[in-house]
């Protein structure tokens, strides 16, 4: 168990709390405070605060001859599936210095109306990136600080960007388990981590001499360099 990835895979990007970042693509992004991220191989999912109703996901894909524009469209159009949606016009932009697309959508629902807003990005080359974000009606402003917040990594950053690791280590005649735990590579709820990798009881001593898990950082993978 010792050196295995913990949560995410290096070749996935890397979600620190609220922060998106993937060093083989070079792009990062922030989503507001109140949200969550969870990272899978098909997409981040991004979910607004309890009782907001917004929710958005990031994905990326070729760019065709179309360009951004009809990059945009396909993946509203692939989102709608067989629900109607009234498709505003698309808006040229820059964000962060990158070439992007937004654009907007309305659908009803069972329950009620459903704005969709498409942002896509081409930060270079053949490649494009894409939020899809979804609100009640009236409230697809709360999606525009996330849709603001993608940028390009500079490559002193995708350098830093290190895997999360599972290291067992002995106890020493020191240590405590809060000790240990402010050793964990996370911003929040250290303890708490290292109590539940461990299976101890909220407020649970270690012993000197014991194995224990802690989650720290690894070394950058060379492959995930740009």
């Amino acid at each position: 168990m010792d050196g295995l990835v913990y949560a995410d895979d290096p070749s996935q990007g890397f979600v620190d709390g609220r922060r998106f970042a993937h060093p083989g693509m070079g792009i990062a992004f922030e989503a507001p405070g109140g949200f969550s991220l969870t990272n899978s191989p098909e997409a981040v999912k991004i979910q607004g605060p309890q009782g907001s109703n917004l929710a958005a996901e990031f994905s990326g894909g070729r760019l065709g001859r179309g360009g951004l524009e009809d990059y945009a469209y396909a993946v509203l159009r692939q989102a709608a599936g067989q629900t109607p949606v009234q498709a505003g016009r698309p808006e040229r932009t820059r964000i962060n210095g990158v070439e992007a697309v937004i654009l907007r959508g309305y659908a009803r629902t069972r329950s009620g109306g459903v704005e969709l807003t498409v942002a896509a990005y081409s930060p270079g080359g053949d490649s494009a990136y894409h939020f899809l974000a979804l609100a009640p009606s009236g409230r697809a402003a709360g999606l525009d600080p996330l849709i603001g917040s993608f940028r390009r990594l500079s490559a002193e950053e995708a350098r830093a960007l290190r895997p999360r690791r599972i290291e067992v280590v002995t106890v020493g005649p020191r240590d405590t388990a809060e000790t240990l735990a402010q050793r964990m590579a996370f911003e929040d709820l250290r303890r708490e981590r290292f109590e539940l990798i461990n299976g101890l009881a909220p407020g649970q001593p270690v012993r000197p001499g014991q194995r224990v898990k802690l989650v720290t950082y690894g070394r950058a993978d060379r492959a995930l360099r740009p």
